[in-house]
């Protein structure tokens, strides 16, 4: 499946997800031990402050931007026909990959230099929080808007390319159906490529809500919402295999051969 560019997609962004979950499994593990009183060591809490929420917005992103380059090259694959380049598309793919990830490190280098901690003696807590200043405020907000809406917007547009040359290049081969009725037909077949991009972004919502909330959390109700909304964030992460993996029987096979080399 590393024979074209969305094979190396695909395994780029489960390395991502991979990575995205297991940081958040540290964090909570940090955090659980934080309040109990197993860790109390500044410096570890400032690593979990600074480094790992670094981390995961890296990874959260990167995996967003490589779900839609996954698209993005579909989108190019159906084009093209039989003029596709898999060797192209490999070396471009490479390049690509390499691009978001520093891409994002250099749109989100800032975070870790404005994150500190704080004591609050009222509750009895510390507090990891941000002290943007206004100007880099406005710019975290933009970044956080950049991040969650093109990559979306990639993704919507590939589903309508693909759908719509599909359609397209079946309306010429088969004269006795339309162009209108492939591309119903079309769409009705290929719906989960429509679908995949508006779920990822209601179950990504809450964490670009959570984002643009200043203050801490002084109630119950507040700890629950952003509990929850931070959980809800991650399932896109957690979502690379249904989406990409089980809609495709290339994919499935390769998954089942996988599978049966573990036991054999």
């Amino acid at each position: 499946t590393q024979n074209v560019g969305c094979g190396l997609y695909l395994l780029a962004t489960s390395i991502a997800s991979f990575a995205t979950m297991l940081i958040f499994k540290i964090k909570f593990w940090f955090l659980l031990a934080s309040k109990i009183g197993w860790i109390d060591h500044r410096s570890f809490l400032n690593t979990q402050c600074t480094f790992f929420e670094f981390s995961l917005r890296l990874f959260l992103n990167a995996g967003e931007w490589l779900t839609a380059s996954v698209g993005i090259e579909r989108a190019v694959n159906v084009t093209q026909g039989v003029n596709f380049n898999k060797a192209k598309s490999v070396k471009v793919a490479k390049w690509i990959i390499l691009f978001v990830f520093i891409g994002n490190i250099s749109t989100l280098i800032y975070d870790p230099m404005y994150r500190r901690l704080i004591d609050d003696e009222e509750e009895q807590r510390t507090w990891c929080v941000t002290n943007y200043s206004p100007s880099v405020g406005i710019f975290d907000v933009a970044i956080n808007i950049f991040h969650f809406c093109i990559p979306f917007a990639m993704n919507c547009i590939s589903a309508l390319v693909i759908i719509y040359n599909t359609a397209y290049i079946r309306a010429k081969s088969q004269e006795k159906i339309s162009f209108k009725q492939n591309l119903y037909k079309q769409i009705a077949v290929n719906k989960h490529l429509l679908i995949s991009p508006f779920l990822l972004i209601i179950l990504a919502l809450p964490r670009l809500i959570i984002s643009f909330l200043s203050g801490c959390m002084k109630s119950v109700n507040d700890s629950w919402f952003y509990l929850m909304g931070h959980f809800i964030s991650f399932i896109p992460s957690m979502m690379t295999f249904a989406v990409f993996v089980l809609p495709s029987d290339m994919y499935k096979k390769e998954f089942k051969q996988f599978i049966r080399n573990l036991y054999h």
